[in-house]
C-alpha cells in the first residue's frame, strides 16, 4: 500500500512539473509585478517632467477629464506598494541641501488620496505626466521652500501607469 501511495505522489509531481496543471496557474500580469518605482535625488532631472525636447510640453492643470478615471484607477492599484516604499529614510536619502534638518524628518503623509495634477505631456506619445505634493519639507535657509513630490507618467492609449518617481523639488521664495 505504501508502494501504491508513494507512486501516485511521485506521478502527480511529475504531472505538475511537466505542465499538466497549466490551466489553473496564473500567469502575472505586468500590474502584479508593479509599475517601475524609481528616485530621483533633490532637484534632479526627471527625463518626462523636465524635458522640453522630444514631444514634450510644459502644462500645468488638472487632469482632463477623459482620463480622470484611468489615472485614479491605476493610481488605487499601485499607492500601496509606492506607499510601502516612500519612507522617511528614502526622503532623507534624497535631500541634497537640507541634510541636517531632515533627521527631524519622521514620518510620510498618507498618499493614498493625493491630488495629482498635470506638470507635463508629449501628444505624440499618448504621455501624461501628473505631479503631486506628498509633504512639506524641513529646510536649510527660511527663503526655501521644499516639498516632497511624486510624479506619474501615465500611458493615455493604454490607461496606464509607465512610471513613478519621487524626489523632492524645492523653490526660493524672494
Amino acid at each position: 500500500m505504501k508502494e501504491l501511495l508513494w507512486g501516485a505522489l511521485f506521478l502527480c509531481a511529475g504531472a505538475v512539473a511537466m505542465g499538466a496543471d497549466r490551466e489553473t496557474r496564473s500567469t502575472p500580469s505586468p500590474l502584479a509585478a508593479g509599475v517601475p518605482f524609481d528616485t530621483v535625488p533633490e532637484m534632479g532631472r526627471i527625463a518626462e517632467a523636465d524635458a522640453r525636447d522630444g514631444g514634450w510640453e510644459s502644462r500645468h492643470g488638472d487632469v482632463p477629464a477623459e482620463h480622470l478615471p484611468g489615472v485614479q484607477a491605476a493610481w488605487r492599484v499601485e499607492w500601496r506598494r509606492v506607499a510601502a516604499r516612500l519612507t522617511p529614510d528614502l526622503a532623507r536619502s534624497l535631500s541634497r541641501w537640507a541634510r541636517i534638518q531632515m533627521e527631524f524628518y519622521r514620518k510620510v503623509s498618507p498618499i493614498d488620496t493625493l491630488t495629482f495634477r498635470i506638470a507635463s505631456a508629449n501628444r505624440s506619445a499618448s504621455r501624461l505626466v501628473l505631479e503631486a505634493t506628498v509633504d512639506t519639507l524641513p529646510s536649510h535657509s527660511p527663503v526655501v521652500t521644499r516639498w516632497l513630490k511624486l510624479y506619474l507618467v501615465y500611458d493615455t492609449r493604454t490607461s496606464g501607469l509607465v512610471r513613478i518617481v519621487a524626489t523632492i523639488r524645492g523653490e526660493r521664495l524672494e
